[in-house]
């Protein structure tokens, strides 16, 4: 069976192109979400003419760091990939920064021995690994501020905390004693995780079954704080269908210890690459060197 990608890009049209060209096989169709504060023209000029399987998302989002924008353009291109003639083994969500470690056919193949398998990443609450066990972003509302996400968050937390973060942080104190409070919809347990996913096909439909049933769900996380880290984690693992879940999405990511994003990765990691047994690796910076070698890698 063929399967579906859905690309989240927001920069770098040859980038992405140099992406869709490596993986350009006849089992994989392509969904790309271009974030809405571009100009899309850059990417349809460079890719569309030389890629048929390639659909550009229409229903665009803007995708806010830390904001539902992300979780919302993944929304509306499941809803394209659903909506088209070709059936899927299963859908996969990658960024523009991402790159494959394995061939297509290696790809492919893998799939098609998992078929009823979802491969997404997953950790109860509260999770060691986040400031503040991660609390903030279930208990307490997130909201834009000047371009930014902001959420209260209790004094005891504030100790480094400098005069003006501290009075914003007052006037989300306020916030929240005149809003209801935030209550997890459905008695849902919640679950954290990477954004990055490959899930099954009907499991995808079911996602999308619920979300339609259960509109609370999507308001709750409308004011979450980093809700793509949530949302897809605490559908699948609050389903019956858990046992078909393996908690690992097949990424090879490396994280800055002293920041909420993941390293660039550079020829020195090709080794740790190499060895790995993921599927895509990420982030990598345009043309970057290691980019090269990943190709004489998967064209042998």
């Amino acid at each position: 069976m063929k399967q579906a990608f859905i690309i989240l890009s927001h920069k770098s049209p040859n980038q992405l192109r140099r992406l869709i060209s490596i993986m350009d096989s006849p089992f994989f169709d392509f969904f790309i979400h271009i974030d809405l504060r571009v100009e899309i023209a850059p990417f349809v000029d460079l890719i569309k003419t030389e890629h048929s399987k390639v659909h550009f998302v229409k229903k665009r989002t803007k995708a806010d760091w830390g904001g539902f924008g992300l979780v919302q353009g993944t929304i509306n291109s499941i809803e394209e990939v659903i909506s088209s003639t070709n059936s899927y083994s299963h859908i996969s969500l990658i960024s523009g920064q991402d790159y494959p470690i394995k061939s297509n056919q290696f790809i492919h193949d893998f799939f098609e021995e998992n078929l009823s398998k979802n491969f997404i990443a997953f950790e109860p609450f509260p999770v060691k690994s986040l400031n503040f066990g991660g609390f903030e972003r279930i208990q307490h509302r997130s909201v834009n501020l000047k371009g930014r996400r902001h959420t209260y968050l209790p004094k005891k937390y504030l100790n480094n905390s400098s005069f003006k973060g501290k009075m914003l942080n007052s006037l989300l104190w306020i916030y929240e004693k005149i809003t209801p409070k935030r209550v997890i919809p459905y008695n849902m347990k919640p679950y954290y995780g990477s954004q990055w996913w490959s899930l099954t096909y009907e499991s995808i439909k079911s996602i999308m079954e619920f979300l339609l049933d259960n509109p609370k769900f999507i308001k709750y996380h409308k004011e979450s704080l980093i809700p793509d880290e949530m949302f897809f984690q605490m559908i699948l693992l609050n389903n019956e269908i858990i046992d078909t879940i393996i908690n690992d999405n097949k990424r090879f990511i490396l994280w800055n210890k002293e920041s909420s994003h993941p390293i660039s990765l550079s020829s020195s990691r090709l080794p740790e690459i190499n060895m790995s047994d993921k599927l895509f690796a990420r982030k990598f910076e345009e043309n970057a060197p290691i980019l090269n070698e990943l190709d004489q890698l998967l064209n042998l």
